[in-house]
């Protein structure tokens, strides 16, 4: 992560805290590859080609450990942290997919880094708006709020059963497992949109945000948008590994309907909203989406139900899928 950040950083950030001359300095820097490369000389060209070699040859050498690692990995051992959790054995099943849920996010690697990056995403997005004026426009405002309300479910939920697919053998073994396991990620990812909703709560404050956009674009991601990131359940048939990375096969998304339904999970508020704002004022706007949300919200337990009972119809073709595509 540091790598990119500083690379990205030195590239874009100093034009705008240098003063006019400085930044024309350093534009011309950057003009001065080109202006060489246009007079014929091929120092530009082959500089480039060494950094390339140079690069390529460090990542050569990070991917190989990395691999040898993997390989002779042994399982580590875990203290369980049964106690730090124990106030979710009063929801019964439920709490203890609970458990498992957060356990999966924070043991495990693929999972921890897709949500720390999830984090950081929001965070680095919060912090540029607070700071500049560059994405104050009304459709730049909808656009990040809702990109960062939708982030953990588009990074995570997404792979709905893709990480499961390693395990789907014991959810099997008894009647509605996989419904309170449902149950129980809609239960996280919804507890999940605090994180970003109070991060972006100075915006709010503040004054560049109008609180109502934000308090109903989180109600409608918690019902309408994890609707759909939710029937992904039914159609997500490839395993992904919760460790191994390089040696695994990929775990970004492996199907049409993955794809389909995170295009839908950010364009649909958009459409919906601008759609509306023709004929209605944007509080009224706003205000439908906030009832929208509050209706598929509080009838979550229906539609987890009809994943359940869709999931179960095609289950021999699921499970063989995801057994079949294990690493």
């Amino acid at each position: 992560i540091a790598l990119p950040v500083v690379v990205y950083g030195l590239t874009l950030l100093p034009p705008f805290f240098l003063d006019d001359i400085y930044s024309d300095y350093f534009i011309k820097l950057y003009e001065l590859p080109g202006t060489e490369m246009g007079r014929g000389s091929i120092l530009p060209i082959a500089t480039a080609l060494a950094l390339l070699a140079i690069v390529a040859t460090i990542n050569r050498n990070i991917q190989d450990s990395h691999m040898m690692e993997e390989v002779r990995a042994d399982e580590k051992k875990t203290q369980h942290s049964s106690r730090k959790l124990s106030f979710l054995d009063r929801l019964g099943d439920t709490g203890q997919y609970i458990k498992l849920e957060l356990r999966l996010i924070s043991r495990n690697k693929n999972p921890r880094k897709l949500f720390i990056f999830s984090t950081l995403i929001v965070v680095g997005i919060t912090v540029i708006i607070c700071t500049s004026d560059i994405y104050d426009s009304d459709f730049m405002t909808k656009f990040w709020c809702i990109y960062n309300l939708v982030v953990y479910g588009d990074m995570l939920l997404v792979r709905i059963m893709c990480y499961e697919g390693n395990y789907i053998d014991c959810l099997m073994v008894r009647r509605e497992n996989l419904l309170s396991m449902l149950k129980a990620k809609y239960a996280v990812y919804c507890a999940m949109l605090a994180v970003p909703f109070l991060l972006m709560l100075p915006l709010v404050i503040t004054g560049k945000w109008p609180l109502l956009m934000l308090v109903s674009l989180t109600v409608f991601t918690s019902g309408c948008q994890y609707f759909l990131l939710f029937q992904l359940a039914v159609y997500n048939k490839q395993s992904v590994a919760l460790n191994t990375k390089l040696i695994s096969k990929n775990g970004g998304e492996n199907s049409y309907a993955q794809i389909v339904v995170e295009i839908a999970s950010f364009a649909l508020p958009m459409v919906f909203v601008s759609m509306m704002e023709t004929f209605l004022s944007e509080d009224m706007a706003y205000t439908t989406l906030l009832i929208l949300g509050i209706a598929f919200t509080a009838t979550h337990r229906i539609w987890l139900r009809n994943v359940y009972k869709r999931f179960m119809s095609r289950r021999y073709a699921n499970i063989d899928a995801l057994r079949g595509s294990r690493q």
